[in-house]
């Protein structure tokens, strides 16, 4: 199997980078069934089941689920 690899210095961002085509998708929805390629996405995507809300303004108080 083929593995892409990037170098980045330890004080860049790290980046998401798929390590196999085979595991294009390997993150699933339990409640929908969508699929991810990362965890983070999948995280992300769970807010719109659960209603989540885990941002607020701090002017006006109301809540977001996404920054």
């Amino acid at each position: 199997s083929l593995q892409m690899r990037a170098f980045t210095p330890s004080f860049a961002p790290r980046r998401e980078i798929p390590l196999t085509d085979k595991a294009q998708n390997p993150f699933s929805c339990k409640s929908c069934g969508k699929k991810f390629t990362y965890r983070s996405r999948l995280e992300i995507h769970m807010k719109t089941h659960t209603g989540e809300k885990s941002f607020s303004c701090v002017t006006c108080g109301k809540s977001f689920s996404l920054p």
